[in-house]
């Protein structure tokens, strides 16, 4: 049994639908976010079950749809949408993601009307296909569509994040309170009325898995397939495979769904110049021989791989910054992360921000506020000058660039 973590006298099936029941009764509207994933099966059943007890049918369910999508996914959430006690929220609107694969196509205008005869599938006759949002990116679309679409009430969304995943996500969800008491969540905006919550924010990946078997519940195919082809828990996402977080997908999808795959190149380039490299051929876990270390590698990519300078500013800024707080606990993971950053075209610092949750880096950064240590060379040694003096470590000087269009 572990220490640090406070048990109650409820199973987590119970407890989820108790906080479920908590957010019905402290909103007037609540929508429940799908993904096709595994936690999005859990967290529709069992909104659905509250909903039903409640009298607070039918119940809201809305996918933000990436076009870019595993076809086994679509066909989870056209069966939760079709479903008799649902309010489909299926958007399929014009949006931008991130590309992490191309150089020369940095974004997928998802469901861009110039490009129909390109689209992925064709959009579902019952879907919202306006964007009359005012926003373009996926996460400021979370909060303001149920907002507009609920004329600027308060709404809670329920969510499938959960603590297992990752250390940021344990410390998001447990330290600080969202709504009145409530840590298991977080506020998508003050001014709307906007409420994100995690009712299955402690579960574990056996306790999702043990509940769809257990009440024989539909759930994502390529789970399957991620699990014969030998692929870990924190490898099977499911999510559009063009992000610098689930790119990694793309190298066994061209296995998994052929036709999917197809599709997707022949609609964003770059992917299936990802797909052939994959692995280390386009993320490394070893420097090239040709360079002297990481720090050089990293450098040469920078200056040699981002064409855009704007973006070459925002990397050389967030990167000094690094070397500095983050280096002298990491070391070389911290630049093979920025390379991989680099390689992704990861301009937003996605990769290399997840850094600062782990607790060796949380632990380094208390002890040097406090004054209890003095600063560490890269590798760990003891006092010293950030990257052994080397002048590529001193912050330049460049203005701060706004965001890439």
């Amino acid at each position: 049994m572990n220490p640090f973590r406070i048990y109650g006298d409820k199973n987590v099936l119970e407890a989820a639908k108790a906080r479920i029941g908590w957010v019905y009764d402290n909103f007037p509207n609540v929508v429940t976010t799908t993904s096709g994933g595994k936690d999005s099966v859990i967290n529709f059943h069992l909104a659905l079950e509250v909903a039903r007890a409640k009298g607070r049918l039918p119940l809201n369910v809305m996918f933000l749809d990436q076009e870019i999508e595993w076809q086994a996914s679509i066909d989870v959430i056209r069966a939760k949408m079709e479903h008799p006690d649902v309010k489909p929220m299926w958007m399929q609107i014009p949006f931008k993601l991130f590309n992490s694969t191309s150089q020369s196509e940095h974004w997928l205008y998802c469901w861009d009307p110039a490009k129909k005869d390109r689209w992925m599938r064709p959009q579902e006759s019952y879907s919202y296909k306006e964007n009359v949002f005012k926003m373009d990116r996926f996460n400021p679309l979370l909060t303001e569509i149920p907002s507009v679409l609920f004329n600027r009430q308060p709404v809670a969304i329920l969510g499938g994040v959960r603590c297992e995943e990752s250390p940021g996500r344990t410390l998001g969800l447990t330290t600080a309170a969202a709504y009145k008491w409530v840590t298991w969540g977080k506020v998508h905006s003050h001014k709307h009325k906007v409420y994100l919550f995690y009712p299955l924010y402690d579960w574990h990946t056996s306790d999702v898995w043990k509940a769809i078997h257990d009440h024989g519940w539909q759930y994502n195919r390529i789970y399957d397939a991620y699990y014969q082809y030998g692929m870990g828990i924190k490898q099977m996402r499911i999510s559009n495979f063009h992000h610098e977080t689930s790119v990694q997908n793309m190298f066994v999808v061209q296995e998994m769904e052929p036709d999917t795959y197809n599709r997707a190149c022949a609609r964003l380039a770059g992917l299936s110049g990802a797909a052939h490299l994959a692995g280390d051929g386009f993320t490394p876990t070893e420097c090239p021989p040709m360079f002297r270390d990481w720090i050089e590698y990293r450098d040469y990519l920078l200056e040699h791989i981002i064409e855009r300078e704007d973006w070459r500013i925002l990397f050389r800024r967030r990167f000094a910054k690094q070397d500095i707080e983050l280096a002298p606990v990491l070391g070389n993971k911290l630049f093979r992360v920025q390379v991989t950053s680099i390689l992704t075209n990861d301009w937003e610092g996605i990769k290399t921000a997840n850094l600062n949750a782990q607790a060796n880096v949380r632990t380094y950064k208390h002890l040097k506020r406090k004054g209890l240590i003095a600063g560490l060379d890269p590798a760990g040694q003891g006092p010293g000058p950030n990257h052994r003096g080397d002048p590529r470590a001193v912050a330049r000087a460049e203005p701060v660039a706004a965001e890439p269009h």
